[in-house]
């Protein structure tokens, strides 16, 4: 028991820079993949950038993480003369392996909306989201709740069982 108590420490800062890493690549390949999906969408094609943003897509959807994890900490310093260091190399090429897969599922959202009236609304965001996040919140309060109930019996039931 003395032997966990004294990893966690090391167990909770492994935790937080998991956490960092995370929230930070799904911020990066949110923002890179969103707009890759848009230029590459079927109602915004620019004959130059399109074809060349669709051929990158397709290169990081292809090539696996790892091997994206490598180039971008041991070949991309040796080609711009910057050294990553390991936090920022995890965070560019998860970042990056991500966006080829938003970007496509960002086009074919978009491509898959008709021009009329009602898809440019649901383009701009003006349909009437409330219900819609109304329901989710409902959900996740509910779901909380009872997890919250089920962690507490066992807290009391673990509790008594070692006394």
């Amino acid at each position: 028991m003395n032997d966990l108590v004294e990893f966690f420490p090391l167990f909770f800062q492994g935790v937080a820079m998991t956490l960092q890493i995370s929230i930070a690549a799904i911020s990066f390949s949110y923002i890179v993949g969103t707009l890759f999906g848009v230029l590459t969408c079927n109602h915004l094609k620019i004959p130059i950038i399109s074809p060349m943003i669709e051929v990158i897509t397709f290169i990081l959807r292809a090539v696996p993480f790892y091997v994206q994890l490598l180039i971008v900490y041991f070949v991309l310093p040796d080609l711009i003369g910057y050294n990553f260091d390991p936090f920022l190399a995890s965070i560019l090429a998860l970042g990056m392996c991500s966006s080829g897969y938003i970007a496509r599922i960002t086009g074919g959202g978009i491509n898959s909306l008709s021009l009329s009236k009602g898809g440019m609304n649901i383009i701009f965001g003006e349909m009437q989201p409330m219900p819609i996040y109304l329901g989710v919140a409902s959900f996740y309060i509910c779901l909380s709740f009872l997890l919250n109930l089920c962690t507490r019996y066992l807290e009391r039931r673990f509790s008594y069982a070692k006394t």
